[in-house]
C-alpha cells in the first residue's frame, strides 16, 4: 500500500542529524508556508530547546515504535534486515503512518506543503518512502565538531561518540535520499545570509517564493544558540576521522557553502 493510493501531495521532510539546527529550519519553513500539523500535536517546548521541537507527537510515536522494534534509540542505530520495511510485522506501524499523514495532510488547507521534523527519520528512510516515493527532503547540517561538542554539553558524552553518531545520521541519509529529491542547508548559512538561505529552499521544493521580512526573520534565528561554532581547521582535523572530514567537505559543498566558512 503506497501513499500514492490516496493522492496526497508528498511530505517535505525536514531532518539531519541532533543539534544541527533542524528546528530553527522548520520553523522558519514553517512561516514560509509549511503545516506540521495542529498546535495541540506539536511537541512542547524544553529548556534544551526553548522555541520548541516542531515535532509532530504522532510522527514521534511512529519513529518511537520503529526504533524499539528494531532495537534503537536516537543514540543508537536501529539493526535492520533486508527489506525490513515490507514485512509483515510492519503491517500495524504502515497502517499508522498512513493515517497519521492523511490527517496532517487534510488540514495543510491553503500552506504551501505539509511535513513533518525528526532528526531520526534518516533512520528510517526506506520505510518512508515505501508508502511515499516522492516525498521531499531538507536535510540540515552542522559542523560535526560543533555538534559533538553540543551533544557532549547536554549528554555529557564523549567527542568521538558524538563524532560517530554525526556520520552515523548524514551516511544513512545520503546512502538513502532518491537523487533530486533533497536539498541540504547548512546551519551557519543562516547566521550569513538568511534571506538568501531561505529563498534557497523554497525555490528548490517549488515553493511560491517571496521575501520574508528581514523584522519577521531575526528573531528566529538567535546567536545565542550559536554554541561551539569557533572550530578552527586544526580542530577538525586533530579531533575527526578521515570519514567524517570527507562526508563534511561533501555535504557543505551540497548546501552551497564553502567549508572554511563554517569553522
Amino acid at each position: 500500500m503506497s501513499f500514492t493510493d490516496f493522492k496526497l501531495t508528498p511530505a517535505t521532510v525536514i531532518t539531519g542529524m541532533h543539534r544541527s539546527g533542524t528546528s530553527m529550519v522548520t520553523q522558519l519553513l514553517a512561516h514560509a508556508g509549511l503545516w506540521l500539523g495542529s498546535e495541540e500535536k506539536l511537541m512542547p517546548a524544553k529548556p534544551d530547546n526553548p522555541d520548541g521541537f516542531y515535532e509532530h507527537l504522532d510522527i514521534v510515536w511512529i519513529h518511537n515504535a520503529l526504533l524499539q522494534q528494531h532495537h534503537g534509540g536516537w543514540d543508537f542505530e536501529p539493526t535492520f534486515s533486508d527489506n525490513w520495511q515490507h514485512a509483515e510485522s510492519m503491517s500495524d506501524l504502515r497502517s499508522r503512518a498512513i493515517s497519521t499523514c492523511k490527517k496532517i495532510s487534510s488540514e495543510q488547507n491553503k500552506h504551501q506543503a505539509w511535513g513533518w521534523k525528526d532528526p531520526r527519520t534518516c533512520f528510517f528512510l526506506p520505510f518512508w518512502h515505501s508508502l511515499m516515493p516522492d516525498m521531499k527532503h531538507v536535510i540540515c547540517v552542522r559542523n560535526p565538531l560543533a555538534v559533538a561538542q553540543s551533544i557532549r554539553a547536554r549528554n555529557n558524552n564523549s567527542l568521538p561518540f558524538g563524532l560517530d553518531l554525526w556520520e552515523r545520521y548524514n551516511r544513512n541519509l545520503l546512502n538513502n535520499v532518491h537523487a533530486g529529491s533533497f536539498v541540504v542547508t547548512h546551519y551557519d548559512s543562516w547566521f550569513i545570509d538568511p534571506q538568501k538561505e531561505l529563498l534557497r529552499l523554497t525555490r528548490f521544493l517549488g515553493w511560491e517564493t517571496q521575501k520574508i521580512k528581514e523584522s519577521t526573520l531575526q528573531p528566529l534565528i538567535k546567536p545565542s544558540y550559536r554554541h561551539h561554532q569557533m572550530v578552527t581547521l586544526d580542530d577538525l582535523q586533530k579531533h575527526c576521522p578521515p570519514s567524517v572530514l570527507q562526508l563534511y567537505s561533501t555535504l557543505c559543498e551540497q548546501a552551497e557553502i564553502n567549508m572554511d566558512r563554517t569553522l
